[in-house]
């Protein structure tokens, strides 16, 4: 995939733009940005923007990088721990849900006895 909003803005385009002289939908312009990856979009936008080969789409732990580089003030850090809180609690949830549907499947795994035939 590629950076094409970085991209766009280099090169002073809108969405609109985009899709206009690669004849997609801008829909599906923007899915693409916001990381949906297609590859016919793909295909046709390096067919019409050659270019857009130089502008890698930089790998999740590089913006995770970058983005916490911005988190240094004092309302950030605050922001950062309630966070931290919801998705400690969410996480408790999904190990909970998961522990469920384990025991789900191994239940209906078990052979039934003669007399639940």
């Amino acid at each position: 995939m590629f950076d094409l909003k970085r991209f766009r803005k280099d090169k002073k385009l809108k969405q609109g733009d985009v899709a206009e002289k690669t004849q997609l939908d801008r829909a599906r312009i923007s899915h693409y940005e916001s990381g949906k990856y297609s590859a016919t979009v793909e295909d046709k936008l390096l067919e019409v923007f050659p270019e857009l080969k130089e502008y890698p789409r930089p790998d999740e732990s590089e913006a995770i990088d970058f983005k916490i580089k911005y988190f240094e003030g004092e309302k950030e850090i605050e922001y950062l721990k309630k966070l931290n809180l919801v998705l400690e609690e969410k996480l408790a949830d999904y190990k909970r849900l998961l522990l469920m549907t384990e025991k789900i499947i191994e239940n209906q795994s078990k052979p039934k006895k003669a007399e639940d035939k």
